[in-house]
C-alpha cells in the first residue's frame, strides 16, 4: 500500500509539473512586446536616421508616437494600433518589391524584426511615456 501511494504521488507530481511547464511556456510565448526592449532598437537601428528629429524624409517621423500615428506625405498612418494590416510601416518594411521598400539602403529588417513590429502593433502599439501625447499642430 505504501509503495502504491508513493507511486501514485510521484505520477501526480509529475503530471502537475508537466502541466505547469506547459502553462509557463504558453504564457512566455504570449508575452507582450516591449517598446523599450524590442521595438525601439529596431526603429533606432533602421528608421530614425531618416525619419527622426533631425531628418523627416517623406515628412515621416518615427521617433514620436503621435507623429508615427499621423504618418507622412503618403497620407497614410505609419502605424494603426491593433491593425497591422492597415499599418503602412509594415507594408514598406515587409515587401522588398514595394515601390518605396524600406529601408532603401543597407540591411533589410529580418523576419523576426517584422514579426516584432507586427505583434507590437497588434497589441496596441504601446509606447510608455508617449501614450498620452497628442499631436501638436
Amino acid at each position: 500500500m505504501v509503495c502504491m501511494t508513493f507511486s501514485l504521488r510521484n505520477r501526480l507530481c509529475s503530471a502537475f509539473l508537466q502541466v505547469s511547464a506547459c502553462l509557463l511556456l504558453c504564457h512566455a510565448s504570449q508575452a507582450q512586446v516591449s517598446y523599450q526592449n524590442d521595438v525601439a532598437p529596431i526603429l533606432e537601428n533602421h528608421c530614425v536616421k531618416c525619419h527622426g528629429e533631425e531628418k523627416q524624409k517623406s515628412g515621416l517621423r518615427l521617433d514620436q508616437r503621435p507623429l508615427m500615428l499621423k504618418g507622412g506625405d503618403s497620407g497614410l498612418p505609419a502605424v494603426v494600433p491593433k491593425k497591422p494590416e492597415k499599418s503602412f510601416l509594415l507594408e514598406v518594411v515587409s515587401d522588398p518589391d514595394h515601390e518605396i521598400a524600406m529601408p532603401p539602403k543597407g540591411d533589410r529588417l529580418t523576419k523576426e524584426h517584422i514579426t516584432t513590429l507586427s505583434n507590437w502593433i497588434t497589441e496596441g502599439a504601446d509606447w510608455p511615456g508617449q501614450m498620452d501625447k497628442k499631436l501638436e499642430l
